[in-house]
């Protein structure tokens, strides 16, 4: 079972961090591509200068989740230097990394991999569901090899002792090193919601990620939770819908009537090229587009791990942003830097927005591909 080691009944301040500006539009209305071609070049090199050496760092560190899976167990970014855990024993991994200028760490015995710490973390949440703990999140932290659970609440010391009988009993996740499981407490007006609305604009309420490919049919990415399919996205007749498996928030949709682009919209006349995706880190910087807010950016905060949101969906994987820059009507838009992509929008709260990474894209039956070529 978890062991609750310990519990706070205060409430936790989110510090809201404000947005650097760039000089670049921050709203924008939908719309067909126009003649903003010609300024992103600009934009594109801003963002490269920004961001210089973080792209190389989470280049690496997709290559060696890919390659040793079972072995990585964290990695961040600090603005100026990558830095990855490995699993105890990971001797070899440890000597490559360092070889590459990555600083390493070793895990302690019974880390959980990063590839699999929706596994505790969705158990976590589960376990408290049953007990009428509604409102929660969990994710995995390995340097204390501890789940941290937030549970929203205007009630912290009643959902405490409800909190306490449930960690008290048997846990559907089973492994040989059991994590702890530290509860905070938060008030329950900053549960995060998801940044879908009503309406019939771009994706339903929503706003369309990257073209992407699904065997010899081509559509659009967008939010799982984005379920109000629209009949036509920009201009093209909408078929078929398919949603990520393991509570990932994406979804592809196919499309028909018009030749597939491996082009995103990054404001209201502007469309940019991508060539290639990447793997989210913490301490990275991102850049976004959605219909409500259109272009922004923030860095990675966190990794937030599986999150309740208030529509009582559960989304696995996500990471956190320092500031919250996305708001009703930008779910499923894209994350970006220059011209990868990293993932789209699946909510805010009044901390930070939700960015489910690109790489669950994979997790959609049919084999789905973002478009990069």
């Amino acid at each position: 079972m978890f062991q609750h080691v310990r519990r706070s009944v205060l409430p936790v301040v989110i510090a809201c961090v404000a947005v650097v500006p760039l000089g670049l539009a921050a709203h924008a209305d939908p719309g067909r591509p126009g003649r903003g071609g010609l300024d992103d070049a600009g934009r594109v090199a801003q963002e490269q200068r920004a961001t210089r050496g973080q792209n190389a760092f989470n280049d690496l560190v997709a290559r060696t989740v890919a390659a040793h899976p079972t072995e990585v167990v964290d990695f961040s970014w600090d603005g100026a230097r990558g830095r990855v855990v490995v699993a105890d024993g990971a001797d070899a991994l440890a000597r490559e990394l360092t070889a590459a200028g990555t600083v390493v760490g070793t895990a302690a015995p019974g880390a959980v991999p990063y590839g699999s710490r929706s596994a505790v973390e969705l158990a976590a949440i589960e376990q408290l569901q049953a007990a009428g703990v509604e409102s929660v999140a969990a994710r995995y932290d390995a340097p204390t090899h501890s789940v941290q659970v937030t549970a929203w609440t205007d009630a912290p010391a009643a959902t405490a002792e409800r909190v306490d009988e449930a960690l008290g009993g048997p846990t559907t996740f089973a492994a040989s090193s059991q994590p702890a499981v530290v509860v905070t407490y938060e008030p329950a007006r900053d549960v995060p919601q998801e940044s879908s609305t009503q309406g019939g604009e771009v994706y339903g309420g929503c706003t369309g990620g990257f073209m992407a490919t699904r065997g010899s049919a081509y559509g659009i990415t967008t939010s799982a939770h984005c379920t109000s399919k629209p009949t036509r996205y920009d201009g093209d007749t909408t078929g078929s819908t398919y949603v990520a498996s393991d509570r990932r928030d994406v979804r592809f949709t196919a499309l028909s009537g018009d030749t597939a682009q491996n082009k995103f919209r990054i404001d209201s006349t502007t469309l940019r090229t991508i060539n290639a995706t990447g793997i989210v880190s913490t301490g990275s910087l991102l850049f976004k587009y959605g219909k409500t807010t259109g272009y922004g950016s923030s860095t990675v905060e966190s990794y937030k791990g599986c999150v309740t949101f208030t529509s009582g969906n559960v989304w696995c994987n996500l990471y956190y942003t320092k500031d919250s820059v996305t708001a009703g009507g930008d779910s499923g838009g894209p994350w970006f830097v220059a011209n990868t992509g990293y993932g789209f929008t699946t909510g805010q709260n009044s901390g930070g927005s939700y960015v489910t990474p690109i790489a669950y894209v994979a997790s959609i039956s049919g084999t789905v591909k973002v478009k990069t070529s």
